[in-house]
């Protein structure tokens, strides 16, 4: 991984220097003015570039998500193939894990190839965290079946890993541990798994939402993704399961989890749903090419899914170009505004939105008490490879 980071910095040093004046700021803990909101805002930076807080392992931050209990968060840097553990109270970095493996098969830990984590999900009350494998770094185009971890909180290591289908993306289990679902992006599937003794976990069923997806050898399957199936939200007390269909115009659909068979999918969202989250009586959802957050209300749902007549009322209003990750935290919405390259704070009826500065091109968040943490993954070899960490106390 050493010689891919040399290789990578060289590719980003016109960037590294138009950004060097924004990691002065960052490093000093200087305030930094949003234009639309004019309220100063402080951050400090993680990246293989920052003096302060420098790593070198922070390649291509997918996604972060801080531990209910841990007082640490996971960041996953997809293009290292490993997890990064930090203190969210003093921003040291506790510990690398990484996925690599020997062999496809058994997936037995190794130096062979690795796998690149794209998502991750806390169960059990935060003492698992599963991670998903976008591909494995010796498949370039994503032909093959790929995997997702099972890691153990406290000691922080890989307690086994799983093979699963093609490019897994999301991932996500419901309140009681007991389910647990990873959207197949390249193949039009839902998997459906029994966590309810992790020591025993097995795959319960296979759901196919449309039909298969052919790829024509050496093409990229990220982009021949047919419904390229995205976030996915367990609905609680009920037997639903949302997944988010980000292809052909988008939508929303609904799985039986006691039958599972798929019930219906809602067509009249905003285009390209991608990040589903219940808060409250809600679904809420980002839509990527839109740039929208969008909700409907659970009792909605669930006679939608009853009654294919029947068409949910949608409140939905544009937060900014590329909606990716969305985290509904204390009464409020975070989103990553991708292409506009801000974060955007909303009221849950998307009255009172503000904006703050990201880094280029945010795509990852996730926010407690104490702190909003931002991931960078950056897009066409610019941007990227940071992660901002703001104080959620003097957010707007």
């Amino acid at each position: 991984m050493k010689i891919a980071y040399k290789k990578l910095s060289l590719g980003l040093l016109p960037f590294l220097f138009w950004s060097l004046p924004n990691l002065v700021l960052a490093e000093t803990s200087m305030a930094m003015i949003d234009n639309n909101s004019h309220n100063q805002k402080n951050y400090i930076e993680i990246s293989p570039f920052s003096a302060k807080h420098q790593d070198e392992e922070m390649i291509s931050p997918k996604s972060v998500n801080i531990h209910p209990h841990k007082n640490k968060m996971y960041i996953n840097a997809l293009e290292a193939g490993k997890t990064l553990v930090y203190s969210n109270k003093t921003f040291e970095k506790l510990k690398t894990i990484d996925h690599s493996f020997s062999d496809h098969s058994s997936l037995k830990a190794g130096s062979r190839f690795f796998g690149k984590p794209v998502e991750g999900w806390f169960t059990h009350d935060g003492r698992y965290y599963w991670v998903t494998y976008y591909r494995w770094s010796d498949d370039a185009n994503a032909m093959n079946n790929s995997g997702f971890a099972l890691i153990d909180t406290d000691t922080d290591q890989i307690v086994r890993a799983f093979p699963t289908g093609n490019i897994p993306k999301f991932i996500t289990a419901n309140a009681e541990s007991t389910l647990l679902s990873v959207t197949l992006w390249g193949e039009n599937k839902v998997e459906l798994y029994d966590i309810s003794d992790v020591t025993n976990t097995y795959l319960i069923s296979t759901i196919a939402l449309g039909p298969k997806v052919y790829a024509e050898p050496g093409s990229n399957r990220d982009n021949a993704c047919g419904m390229c199936l995205r976030g996915t939200a367990f609905i609680p007390h009920s037997n639903l399961l949302a997944v988010a269909q980000m292809g052909s115009g988008g939508g929303i659909w609904l799985i039986d989890t006691n039958t599972m068979k798929v019930l219906r999918g809602l067509r009249k969202t905003p285009a390209t749903p991608r990040h589903l989250q219940v808060y409250e009586d809600w679904l809420y959802f980002s839509a990527n090419a839109s740039g929208t957050v969008g909700r409907i209300l659970i009792s909605d749902l669930e006679r939608a899914a009853k009654d294919d007549k029947f068409e949910p009322l949608i409140e939905a209003k544009k937060f900014g170009e590329g909606a990716r990750t969305i985290k509904i935290f204390k009464n409020h919405i975070f989103a990553a505004l991708n292409h506009s390259q801000k974060v955007a704070i909303s009221n849950l009826d998307f009255t009172g939105m503000k904006t703050i500065p990201a880094p280029a091109f945010p795509v990852g968040l996730d926010v407690d008490e104490n702190i909003l943490a931002v991931t960078s993954q950056g897009r066409g070899g610019e941007g990227g490879h940071r992660v901002w960490i703001y104080n959620y106390n003097t957010l707007p």
